[in-house]
């Protein structure tokens, strides 16, 4: 188990702006992608029999994480005994989906896809 604890600047002790928090931060996720491999930290080094259902919505326009890692878990994922279902997005690039974006449209679509994958696995109940 790997456990991360990012310092970064503050208002208080070093007289900053919460941009140059935010920039600390995402330099700190940057670092632990660029490093996953030698820390063993990747979600692909994990994989297991047992892992829970999972559902991934991916773009494949995505330029942060690419497309192909995700086809890669969810391979790995079945491979495991595991199930994973893969929702391809044609084009669509990283957090396509997100609240606010694009009129909510991807939005809506990928809440009744996830809905109905946990009534699938049973986790919900059918309306």
């Amino acid at each position: 188990m790997l456990a991360a604890s990012a310092e970064y600047r503050i208002e208080k002790t070093h007289n900053t702006s919460p941009f140059e928090c935010i920039e600390d931060g995402k330099s700190a996720v940057r670092w632990m992608r660029v490093h996953a491999n030698e820390l063993n930290i990747s979600p692909i080094h994990h994989m297991r029999s047992g892992i829970p259902p999972t559902i991934i919505f991916h773009g494949t326009g995505d330029t942060t994480v690419p497309y192909e890692q995700a086809e890669r878990f969810t391979q790995a994922m079945h491979k495991a005994g595991n199930i994973c279902e893969l929702c391809a997005y044609e084009d669509k690039t990283h957090g396509f989906f997100n609240y606010g974006r694009d009129e909510g449209a991807n939005y809506e679509q990928t809440v009744v896809q996830m809905d109905d994958f946990l009534v699938q696995q049973g986790f919900l109940s059918a309306k």
